[in-house]
């Protein structure tokens, strides 16, 4: 069994003093198995002592699970639910398939006319980044701490913003795009450091697109699929942040992802449309290659400005508002299992995925 590391041991023994971690078993050995306790579980094993809430409060304890690869994967999902007639989160425990909860979100200084459309939402570790300004102009951050459960206010974006692209690449958040507060197509690009809480510009977009119709990352990339209304075409930029630069990829424009969503997993980038297909990007032929159909409910999938379909690992997330049983597809001679999370009737819904 590999154990953990003792500098985690000596930064927590002040806890340790209150009593052992488990009767008749040395601490580290003790610690090695509580690191191993799936986060759902985390709220009730703070109720067993003292000594394992302090353990378990600690950050030192998450840091290393991740050291580990301990992590457990959640999906944060983001809506309007329209009988209560208020914003709702709820979180997925992506090992079980399971909803764990339903909160209403904290007003965090919007209207209470904003809804979950209005938001762009990223990830990056145990923090679910919200960002205001997909209907309305804002450079609003907001962060959720999962493991805390505490809700603060991030470093505001250098531009206000709306209708952008954004993506996580490694431990950066990078926005792109969108249209400012003249209305105008906006080209620049930022990059937010968690630890600092603060932005940086990055290289330009080299086309201002009117509008921003998905986004996805790929091997340390990020894609954005957008459109031209002066050249009345679709695009596909795709920014470098090792080079900082963009480029165009001609290849990956073709009739069929003009109404799809794009998703990445292990293997490749997916497309998904609003007929239920799916496609897989071909690097080498440099085609889009229908992989296999989908089952996502039309109460989902008929409202474009729904996020339906996250990517994590060699699996696929589609959110739908129907009771639907998971189902396995063979895409490309790859295994990718496709998993059917059931919602209910919401309209406006995003989100991501957190790893705590």
């Amino acid at each position: 069994m590999e154990r953990c590391n003792r500098l985690l041991l000596s930064e927590l023994v002040n806890t340790f003093e209150l009593g052992r971690l488990i009767p008749g078993l040395p601490d580290d050995v003790a610690l090695d198995c509580l690191l191993r306790v799936p986060l759902s579980y985390h709220g009730v094993m703070k109720g067993v002592s003292r000594v394992w809430l302090r353990v378990l409060r600690s950050s030192k304890f998450y840091e290393e699970r991740r050291k580990l690869k301990l992590l457990d994967s959640w999906l944060i999902v983001v809506f309007t639910d329209h009988s209560l007639t208020e914003n709702v989160y709820c979180m997925y425990d992506l090992n079980s398939k399971q909803l764990m909860c339903r909160v209403p979100l904290p007003a965090l200084g919007w209207s209470k006319e904003t809804c979950a459309e209005d938001y762009k939402f990223a990830a990056i570790g145990q923090q679910l980044i919200l960002i205001g300004g997909r209907k309305y102009l804002s450079n609003d951050v907001w962060l959720y701490d999962t493991v805390k459960n505490k809700w603060k206010r991030g470093g505001s974006m250098q531009v206000p913003r709306r209708c952008f692209a954004s993506g996580v690449v490694g431990e950066t958040l990078y926005v792109a795009g969108g249209h400012n507060d003249s209305d105008a197509v906006e080209l620049s690009t930022e990059a937010y450091d968690l630890q600092t809480h603060t932005w940086r510009k990055a290289t330009s977009m080299p086309l201002g697109l009117d509008r921003i119709e998905g986004e996805v990352v790929y091997k340390g990339k990020l894609y954005i699929k957008g459109f031209l209304r002066e050249q009345q075409r679709q695009v596909i930029f795709v920014y470098d942040p090792e080079e900082n630069t963009w480029q165009e990829d001609c290849r990956m424009v073709a009739s069929k992802i003009e109404d799809g969503e794009l998703v990445a997993t292990e293997q490749g980038i997916f497309m998904y449309n609003a007929r239920s297909v799916f496609y897989k990007f071909d690097e080498a032929s440099g085609k889009w290659v229908r992989a296999g159909s989908g089952q996502a409910s039309n109460k989902v999938a008929c409202n474009a400005r729904s996020q339906r379909i996250f990517g994590l690992g060699n699996e696929i997330f589609l959110l739908t508002g129907d009771m639907i049983p998971p189902f396995t597809q063979q895409l490309h001679g790859e295994q990718v299992v496709c998993h059917n999370l059931f919602l209910g009737e919401s309209w406006f819904v995003a989100g991501a995925i957190v790893q705590a």
